[in-house]
């Protein structure tokens, strides 16, 4: 056996001095340890928050992250909605719809502070013939003169007689062979309504049919935006917002009843579902990790009862970094939310260590008390040296930009320093506690694994000449390894708001992907606008000039026949009793009987007639002559008829639309309070295809640097997380190689150590270009474990080969420790791979791999390297 040098000398006899200390007191360890556990656990329990916001993961300080808090500071409404995408076959009701839902948004101040339904205010009721094209303005106006006589007899019998008179009209008109475009429409819409009394699902006459347009002149589509009041006070601080725009989602009165689609969407939405499976996936597989890590455990470690010790150190050892996480950091994100998962793949590895090193002793003969400290002072300075190489790859990324993995970082580097000294403190306490544990194990011989004789045999050559030819052909797989930084990535897939927001990028870019520009009003903008809508990368620009209407002089020219079309004398509504109701409504279906019989009628009108003549035997037979459901009726056909007579005298006398006239509600989405403007950039490509975003980007970035937006987040944040990757890397590297050097001292036992950490980096590379695996920011978490997990793998392989010779240290506890701490790891991190959370899934995936390739290159490969390095260069003492 070889000496260790001065050094680790020094660390086994603190490791062992520390052990005996805590063994001839070890109930009150045992107990200390409980009572910081329960305390840990209340403060973690009534204190610590999780936050999902992936704004959160990228420092502050960053340009384009100190830009675009400017642009929100002036544009505040523009971060974080809930989008409802409304979806109609008729678009006069969407749009209905959508103007109901934005008030009933807006009656909750409390949940939500701004809410806008883009088209639907009474700005665009009155102005919106300015913004059709003048052929379908002339129609529009046409439609209305040839319904004129209709509408002024209506104005003057606004009620189910009048409405019996209109359809005799329309039947004298067909026999003349001139009933006005779209009477069938209005036929229709009239059965429509009498339908829907009949149903009890109220359905106010579209009037639109008549007075010149079509619900179907209207896009189908309608949106409406709330920005959420969020709560931090508690743990899901988008609960109460998330709920309520659920519920009205789900309100059959804006549904009508399925007739009309409403699906909920939007940055808000998404990373609300995102809390809860985040929370649920984290809690799944700390839980699931557990029970494995447990299983595992009693299958590697040679007497149940020694499983306690084990156990006591996972739990313990977890609440107090819990604790510590709540008092350090005080939320986790969604990658630090996975500290627990870390803590009990990475934690239990101490405990093995010790206790397997623990059987080896007892067996080799030593009694109880000093079998524990014997195997506290020769397995403490490799687990020493391991909490130092795993702390600080977890640390590197504390001094980047990268605020998710910093904060990753501080706690998973305490939870190895914990886990390091409860190993040298609780669990020789426990094993102290267990004299029992000492003829059990005496009794039971040390079994060999036979496959560990094989691979250390004659396959361990071939083996290793094929992973080291695979690792060489990752390494060139290395340029084409990519950081994927769009958040929707790593959300659930099936998530209802995911699918709908993906749609939602596809149809109506602006609305997920626009690029933003802050800029004084005037010349300026004119020319930026300009310059950035001659990029081809760029669809179009948009700013409140893009909503003032074109050629409004002319199109209001055409507006002035109106005039004389429009009714001038409106009489009351409600003017009939039940008797002139019931008589209206006779003499309506005998006059649609009439007209679906007229042989001078088309074929369109007289099934419109028809349809009608059914719905009132309908009508009829639910409710006879009910007073009650005839007033409903008059006032479902007749409740929207001066809104319209008052919309058409509006349309008839319009005023140029400005910029200062123009609706305030988009004023104020374009001009910021400090009078800046917002020049809003629409993306020609698929931003969620990379390399269009990245192109969208750098040509826009390169014409204004200061622009902000979603794709300027997407890129500015990939990149500054590639950058902290391989900053942190090369740091830890660097760290850990200053780490180890006292220790090992000879550089080939070094190199030794390292070697197995490239060949599985490169492994694991190769592994996400082939797989299409691309890092992200939750599954970047794989960085610093490699690191970790792969250089404490070998430096106690290294160690313990210097302490026997490399073709006997497979009859130590030291492989088979490593197995079980790769077996424990793998358990632990596997259960995240089940998980529906994409982000979640993708980090298990990567831990997995990466903790697999690490074993295969411990086992395997290091042995070879050993064996090649100790027949070229001899060790001392050899």
């Amino acid at each position: 056996m070889r000496a260790h040098n001065s050094l680790a000398g020094l660390a086994a006899a603190a490791c062992a001095r520390l052990a005996a200390f805590c063994v001839r007191r070890a109930v009150l360890v045992v107990l200390v340890y409980a009572l910081l556990a329960g305390g840990s656990l209340w403060i973690a329990a009534t204190r610590l928050a999780v936050d999902t916001n992936p704004d959160e993961m990228i420092s502050t300080s960053l340009p384009f992250r100190k830009q675009y808090y400017d642009f929100l500071k002036a544009f505040p409404a523009m971060e974080g909605n809930f989008v409802v995408v409304i979806d109609a076959a008729n678009g006069a009701e969407g749009r209905k719809v959508a103007h109901d839902l934005a008030k009933a948004f807006a009656a909750r101040p409390d949940l939500f502070s701004d809410v806008n339904a883009p088209g639907t205010s009474q700005f665009f009721d009155d102005y919106g013939l300015l913004y059709l094209p003048p052929d379908q303005i002339r129609k529009i106006v046409g439609n209305i003169h040839d319904a004129s006589p209709m509408l002024k007899m209506l104005a003057r019998r606004p009620n189910i007689t009048g409405m019996a008179k209109l359809v005799g009209g329309i039947n004298q008109a067909a026999s003349a062979d001139a009933a006005p475009p779209g009477t069938e429409r209005v036929l229709k819409e009239i059965a429509a309504s009498v339908n829907g009394e009949v149903s009890g699902q109220r359905k106010f006459l579209d009037w639109s049919a008549l007075a010149g347009g079509s619900g179907s002149d209207l896009p189908r589509r309608w949106y409406v935006m709330a920005t959420p009041v969020l709560d931090f006070s508690v743990l899901d601080a988008s609960a109460g917002p998330y709920n309520e725009a659920a519920r009205l989602v789900a309100d059959p009165q804006f549904s009508h009843g399925g007739q009309v689609k409403l699906s909920l969407t939007g940055e808000a939405a998404m990373n609300a579902e995102e809390f809860h499976a985040v929370v649920a996936g984290a809690s799944m597989a700390g839980l699931a990790s557990l029970v494995l890590v447990s299983v595992i455990v009693f299958f590697g470690l040679p007497l149940l009862r020694l499983n306690v010790a084990a156990l006591a150190l996972l739990i313990f050892g977890f609440l107090i970094n819990a604790g510590f996480a709540t008092l350090v950091i005080g939320h986790l994100n969604m990658i630090s939310v996975a500290f627990a998962v870390l803590f009990i793949g990475l934690g239990v590895d101490y405990a093995v260590h010790i206790v397997l090193r623990f059987c080896e002793e007892v067996r080799a003969g030593v009694e109880l008390i000093p079998a524990v400290v014997k195997a506290a002072g020769s397995a403490g300075p490799a687990l020493a040296l391991c909490t130092a190489t795993t702390a600080l790859a977890f640390l590197s990324f504390a001094p980047t930009a990268f605020s998710g993995m910093a904060q990753l970082g501080v706690i998973a580097g305490a939870g190895t320093v914990i886990a390091f000294f409860a190993s040298l403190t609780l669990v020789p306490a426990i094993l102290a506690l267990m004299p029992s544990v000492v003829p059990a194990l005496r009794a039971r011989p040390a079994r060999t694994w036979r496959w560990t004789r094989r691979i250390t045999g004659a396959l361990r050559l071939p083996l290793s000449l094929s992973i080291i030819v695979l690792a060489l052909a990752g390494a060139l797989l290395l340029p084409a390894v990519r950081f994927d930084g769009d958040p929707v990535d790593l959300k659930n897939p099936k998530a209802p708001s995911v699918i709908e927001f993906k749609k939602l990028v596809a149809e109506n870019p602006s609305l997920a992907y626009p690029g933003e520009v802050l800029v004084k009003p005037g010349a300026a903008a004119e020319k930026l606008a300009a310059a950035l809508k001659a990029l081809p990368e760029v669809a179009r620009i948009e700013s409140l000039r893009t909503y003032i209407p074109t050629d409004q002089p002319a199109k209001i020219a055409l507006l002035g026949p109106l005039r004389k079309a429009v009714p001038t004398d409106l009489a009351p509504l409600g003017a009939l009793d039940a008797t002139a109701l019931s008589a209206g409504l006779d003499q309506l279906k005998a006059n649609a009987a009439e007209l679906a019989q007229s042989t001078d009628a088309s074929a369109e009108l007289r099934a419109a007639a028809a349809e009608l003549v059914s719905a009132i035997d309908s009508f009829r037979k639910a409710h006879d002559s009910d007073p009650q459901a005839l007033a409903k009726l008059d006032n479902a056909w007749f409740a929207t008829f001066p809104a319209t007579v008052h919309r058409l005298e509006k349309m008839a006398a319009l005023e140029p639309v400005t910029e200062k006239t123009i609706d305030p509600n988009l004023r104020s989405r374009f001009i910021a309070h400090d009078g800046r403007e917002r020049l809003e950039i629409v993306p020609q490509g698929d931003m969620r295809n990379q390399a269009d975003l990245y192109r969208f980007v750098d040509a826009v970035t390169k014409v204004v640097p200061t622009a902000v937006g979603p794709p300027m987040e997407i890129a500015g944040a990939a990149r500054a997380v590639s950058a902290a990757m391989r900053w942190a890397v090369l740091a830890a590297l660097a760290l850990v190689v200053l780490v180890v050097a006292p220790v090992l001292r000879r550089p080939l036992d070094i190199a030794l150590v390292l070697a197995p950490l490239f060949i599985a980096a490169a492994l694991l590379c190769g592994y996400t270009v082939v797989f299409n695996a691309p890092f992200n920011f939750a599954n970047v978490i794989v960085l610093p474990l490699l690191l970790g997990l792969g250089i404490d793998s070998s430096i106690h392989y290294v160690m313990r080969a210097r302490e026997h010779h490399e073709n006997h240290i497979v009859d130590t506890s030291t492989p088979r420790a490593v197995m079980v701490s790769a077996l424990t790891t793998i358990g632990s991190f596997g259960t995240l791979w089940l998980s529906p959370h994409l982000g979640m899934a993708s980090m298990g995936e990567l831990l997995t791999i990466a903790i697999i390739v690490t074993l295969i290159t411990t086992l395997i490969v290091l042995p070879q390297l050993i064996a090649w390095a100790d027949r070229l260069f001899p060790p001392p003492g050899s």
